[in-house]
């Protein structure tokens, strides 16, 4: 699990209700860092939801990652998972290359640091892609699922 304080961050971290936004990808770049990669990245511009970027979240090495992202509070709820976009009107484009690479993390909103677990990235190819348990999701999301990853999460602590 890698901890990350708010006032580690700086200027990215002066609206304390936008760290939780940043912190997925803050924690996986201080996991990649750790391990001696080169990471750049993220993009601290909060997007309106029309105009939300698709590029990938990180670049690793030169390798571009996305990151996606559950709330422990959501996945009590619905079971540890991560959603995609996909529907006829908006669809992640990561779906449509299975070479493309994602991180999945899962932050823990019961605490003030808000600490993350990063699992190792994973090729979209590799996914196991289920419906969303909510009726209303379905058709519109795809998910997967912690319990279908082949590879499990490293636990890390690291403070700035």
């Amino acid at each position: 699990m890698v901890e990350v304080q708010i006032g580690a961050l700086g200027k990215a971290a002066h609206d304390p209700t936008c760290f939780p936004a940043f912190q997925p990808a803050i924690s996986m770049k201080l996991v990649f860092e750790d391990r001696g990669n080169k990471v750049v990245g993220p993009d601290y511009t909060i997007y309106d939801g029309k105009k939300k970027s698709w590029s990938s979240d990180l670049l690793i090495n030169g390798i571009e990652v996305a990151v996606k992202t559950q709330k422990k509070s959501a996945a009590n709820k619905y079971g540890l998972s991560w959603t995609f976009q996909n529907s006829e009107i908006r669809k992640d484009p990561i779906l449509q290359n299975p070479e493309s690479w994602v991180c999945f993390v899962e932050c823990d909103d019961s605490d003030e640091k808000f600490s993350c677990t990063v699992f190792p990235p994973v090729k979209i190819k590799q996914l196991q892609f289920k419906e969303p348990k909510l009726l209303h999701l379905k058709g519109k999301k795809k998910v997967v699922y912690a319990e279908d990853l082949a590879v499990k999460a490293e636990v890390k602590k690291a403070k700035l």
